[in-house]
C-alpha cells in the first residue's frame, strides 16, 4: 500500500516503512530502559497494592511499559490466586499413622511371631543409654487406675502398663527425632545404637498409645488411631503437654498422671515411658497382640525368672552408659 507525504508530493511505499519505524522504537524504548536502570518505580495514580504483598523496593524494567492502562484494571495475579484458592481441595498419596507402624513391626519382626519381651526390652536399653542414662528401672505396674479425672478418650488406657523409667532427660532435638516414624536419631547418628529409631515402634507390639514424661516438664503422647489424645489428627498423630505452660493440666488430670508413678520414681532430672498394655477389646489397626489378666501375670513371671534376670545382666555389656538395671511389679 502506497501514501503521498502532504509536504513534498512523494509516495511512499508503508510495507517498507512500517519495519523500520517498529525497529526505530525498538532502539529507543531499549535507551529508555538504561537510562531508568536502578530507579525505583513511581506509584501511578490511582495505583492499588496488595496488602498482603510486602514489597521492599521495586525497579523499572521498561518506562513505557506502564502498571496499568487509562481507563483499564490491571488483573491481581496474587488477589486471583487468593480468589480460587477454596477451589484446590486437599488431595495426593497419604499412608495412615497405623500402616506405617504396622508395616514397620512386620519388617523388623520378619517371620517370628513377634519380637518377644526380650527383644522390645533390648530396644528399650539402647534408646536409654543413647539418652546417656546410666540408671534404668522398668516397673510391671498391674494396677487398674481410677479413670474418673481423665478426659473421656483415655478412660479405656488407665488399665495395666509397662513403664520404663530411666535418669535422663528430653532434649527438644530428642522430643523432634522421636516424632519421626522410622527416621530417628538412630539414621541420623550411627553412633547411637537405638534411639527413636525404627526399633522404638516395637513398643507397639504391647500397646496402642505409648506416651511418656520428661523431667516433669513435657507430655508427649502417641496416638497413631486418632481415639485417645484430643487434638490428635493425620498430620500430628499425638500430642505435646508443656506443663510449665500448662501449669493446671496435672491438676485437671491427677489420675492421668498417676500413670507416671507418682511418688514410686523421681520425675525431676528423669523420663518415664508408659506403655498401656493392649486390652483383649482394643481393636488395633497395628496389632493383634493383647494383654488378658493371664497374660499380665506371664510377663511377671518371665520378669522375675533367672534367665531374664541374665538376659538383663548381658545386655549391659553391650552399653555405653547403662551400668544399673532393675525390674520390678
Amino acid at each position: 500500500m502506497a501514501t503521498r507525504d502532504c509536504k513534498t508530493g512523494k509516495v511512499r511505499n508503508t510495507a517498507t516503512i512500517k519495519p523500520l519505524q517498529s525497529a526505530h522504537n525498538s532502539l529507543r524504548d531499549a535507551k529508555a530502559e538504561d537510562s531508568v536502570k536502578g530507579k525505583k518505580l513511581p506509584a501511578q495514580p490511582g495505583q492499588k497494592t496488595n496488602p498482603k504483598i510486602k514489597v521492599d523496593s521495586q525497579k523499572v524494567c521498561n518506562e513505557k511499559i506502564k502498571a496499568h492502562q487509562d481507563g483499564e484494571k490491571v488483573l491481581d495475579f496474587s488477589a486471583h490466586m487468593e480468589a480460587v484458592r477454596p477451589c484446590f481441595n486437599k488431595f495426593g498419596q497419604h499412608e495412615p499413622a497405623t500402616v506405617r507402624i504396622k508395616n514397620i513391626i512386620t519388617q523388623y519382626v520378619g517371620d517370628r511371631d513377634g519380637c518377644g519381651i526380650e527383644e522390645l526390652i533390648k530396644e528399650l536399653l539402647q534408646n536409654s543409654d543413647d539418652s546417656q542414662a546410666t540408671e534404668i528401672h522398668f516397673v510391671l505396674d498391674k494396677r487398674t487406675l481410677p479413670n474418673s479425672r481423665v478426659w473421656k478418650e483415655w478412660k479405656s488406657m488407665q488399665g495395666p502398663a509397662l513403664c520404663v523409667h530411666n535418669n535422663s532427660v528430653f532434649t527438644e532435638k530428642d522430643i523432634e527425632s522421636i516424632q519421626k516414624l522410622g527416621v530417628g536419631s538412630k539414621s541420623i547418628d550411627p553412633d547411637k545404637t537405638g534411639q527413636f529409631g525404627i526399633g522404638f515402634n516395637v513398643v507397639y507390639q504391647l500397646t496402642d498409645c505409648p506416651i511418656l514424661l520428661s523431667d516433669h516438664k513435657d507430655i508427649c503422647m502417641f496416638d497413631p488411631h486418632l481415639k485417645y489424645v484430643p487434638g490428635a489428627c493425620d498430620e500430628r498423630p499425638g500430642g505435646h503437654v508443656d506443663l510449665q505452660q500448662d501449669t493446671n493440666f496435672a491438676k485437671l488430670f491427677p489420675d492421668f498422671m498417676a500413670g507416671f508413678l507418682r511418688g514410686q520414681v523421681s520425675h525431676a532430672g528423669s523420663t518415664i515411658f508408659r506403655l498401656p498394655l493392649r486390652q483383649p477389646n482394643a481393636n488395633s489397626q497395628i496389632c493383634d497382640m493383647t494383654f488378658s489378666p493371664p497374660d499380665v501375670e506371664a510377663m511377671e513371671a518371665t520378669f522375675q525368672s533367672v534367665e531374664f534376670r541374665m538376659f538383663l545382666h548381658s545386655s549391659l555389656l553391650f552399653t555405653k552408659h547403662l551400668n544399673q538395671v532393675t525390674v520390678s511389679s
